[in-house]
């Protein structure tokens, strides 16, 4: 994938008091994102404060987070757009940035036509609920199952005493 130049133009570099002294975007990373600055060497990151106790720190959480909304709402539409986009990827992993590419392309397109709206963003929200709920009910059979593999590992282990 062809990493665009992130370079901001003199009238963008004030949008976002917090990054000021920075002349390139960054990717806005999600507060629960753990992962290592290696996963993405090319691009800056920023991320919210998670336990932020200062002041300037909670003004600039709120002020990432009032931008984080038109993102998930474009999000939102793409997943609303493509059927591709709202299960696991299947294909061949190498082919997955082009994907993606021309997925954003064609959802810009739309977005052109059709302005994003709040039904976007709750579409969203609504998706990430229902993969937080999978993966817990997931984590909820696992540890039943270890439960059940203790309780019959015991009762084994009395008969032979």
């Amino acid at each position: 994938m062809v990493l665009l130049d992130l370079i901001k133009t003199p009238s963008e570099r004030t949008l976002i008091s917090s990054d000021i002294n920075d002349g390139r975007w960054a990717i806005l990373g999600d507060r629960a994102y753990v992962g290592p600055d290696s996963d993405t060497p090319d691009l800056r990151r920023v991320k919210m404060i998670k336990a932020a106790s200062f002041q300037s720190e909670i003004a600039r959480n709120v002020e990432l987070s009032k931008i984080r909304v038109p993102v998930e709402c474009w999000f939102g539409r793409l997943k609303i757009l493509w059927k591709f986009t709202r299960q696991c990827y299947k294909l061949d992993h190498r082919s997955f940035d082009n994907h993606f590419e021309i997925l954003a392309l064609l959802t810009n397109e739309h977005i052109k036509f059709n302005s994003l709206t709040e039904a976007d963003e709750r579409y969203y929200r609504g998706y990430l609920q229902e993969l937080r709920e999978r993966s817990q009910r997931r984590k909820e059979k696992r540890r039943y199952s270890a439960q059940i593999y203790k309780q019959r590992k015991l009762r084994r282990l009395e008969r032979l005493n």
